[in-house]
């Protein structure tokens, strides 16, 4: 069986994009009053349209990511392993970025009702998204530079 170190690099980083929709992208508050803000309350709880954009965006990327990655370790032939790269790469900063996005539009906009920067954090689930933005890029560089051969 062959074990292509790109796409299993791909599936992990997809993955950990998923799971970091669902996992608090900021905090709100001081002390024991924190309100925490899911990728997915962005989506579904109206958190203004830019945020709600990006963070759509954000799982229905990482959704066709985990997709491409799961095919790609399944050995499906897709496309030509560079096409294939490539559309992970764009994929990978497209989650990456939004992901980023999506908190600074909720940062700016909850930062200018309240003016005290010292009530807002970051949340693991940004820095997740953008790890693992980061591991669908990387994979899809490996994929088109062909370092992470088959084994």
């Amino acid at each position: 069986m062959k074990i292509n170190v790109a796409s299993i690099l791909a599936l992990i980083g997809a993955l950990i994009a998923l799971i970091a929709v669902f996992m608090p992208w900021m905090a709100v508050g001081a002390g024991y009053f924190k309100v925490s803000v899911t990728g997915w309350g962005f989506i579904t709880d109206n958190a203004g349209a830019a945020a709600t954009a990006f963070a759509t965006i954000v799982l229905v990327v990482t959704i066709i990511a985990l997709l491409f990655a799961i095919l790609s370790a399944l050995d499906v032939k897709l496309a030509d392993k560079k096409v294939v790269g490539i559309i992970m790469v764009l994929l990978g900063i497209v989650i990456a970025a939004m992901t980023y996005l999506a908190v600074f539009d909720q940062y700016a906009a909850v930062n200018n009702l309240i003016h005290d920067t010292s009530m807002l954090s970051y949340g693991i689930g940004m820095f997740m998204g953008i790890i693992g933005g980061v591991l669908v890029m990387v994979a899809g560089i490996l994929g088109v530079t062909g370092i992470a051969g088959d084994e």
